[in-house]
């Protein structure tokens, strides 16, 4: 029984097969990088960025409890992310970016207990970043730039132990920064392009990993010295 089926970086056309989504035994399907339309079939490891995809992602694809990655980036896709996509407990890689997404992030991405890398950029989200993102105990690096996210962050997001990398630069964040690296790992923290306020938090200085920070075209004031200006770490 078929198990792997890898087509990518051809110039295939057409729509994709509907019998994909027939083969019960199949658990990667790689299909990137090809000139494919139509939408999308059910397997247990999507691979089908860089493509012509259209419509909108399926409910049903929160059925797919043991997909480990799901990669859906650079194509056509549009309407909402699915709440069902909240029940995925296995999915470690969510790549969902430059699309047409648009509403809001589900609050049920906060059970994705598995999450490693969450990357849905250039796209048309809007609405607050869920709290429940601030349970993602796993997860690496969060990449939500370039959307029409609002509301103020999250404080949880900053208490995330192993996350690396959190970049929300060219949204409608408000708001002052809450305390910042709780987790002390974090590299890269991008929040250019917003309408932050406030000064800068005094626990910049508990960034003791961090190697890039961009804060530039927001509304934030103060005196930068008890956060920079002895910053050992920049």
């Amino acid at each position: 029984m078929l198990k792997i089926l890898y087509i990518y970086l051809n110039q295939h056309t057409g729509t994709i097969p509907v019998e994909f989504g027939m083969l019960s035994s199949l658990v990667e399907l790689d299909l990137s990088e090809n000139h494919l339309t139509g939408s999308i079939p059910s397997s247990s490891t999507f691979f089908l960025w860089g493509n012509h995809i259209t419509g909108s992602i399926p409910q049903e694809i929160g059925n797919l409890v043991n997909l480990q990655q799901l990669d859906l980036s650079v194509n056509f896709i549009t309407g909402p992310v699915p709440s069902t996509i909240g029940n995925m407990s296995s999915l470690n890689y969510i790549l969902i970016n430059s699309n047409n997404l648009s509403a809001p992030i589900p609050e049920e991405f906060g059970n994705l207990a598995s999450l490693i890398s969450f990357a849905s950029y250039e796209n048309q989200l809007s609405g607050p970043i869920p709290p429940s993102l601030g349970k993602l105990e796993s997860v690496s690096e969060i990449l939500l730039f370039s959307n029409q996210l609002s509301g103020q962050l999250p404080p949880a997001l900053f208490n995330l132990t192993n996350l690396i990398d959190i970049e929300l630069d060219k949204n409608y964040l408000v708001g002052p920064l809450p305390d910042l690296c709780r987790g002390k790992k974090l590299e890269i923290l991008h929040l250019s392009h917003n309408n932050l306020n406030g000064s800068m938090p005094k626990t910049l200085r508990d960034c003791i990993s961090l190697r890039s920070l961009g804060i530039s075209y927001n509304k934030m004031d103060g005196d930068i010295t008890d956060a920079l200006g002895v910053y050992p770490h920049l």
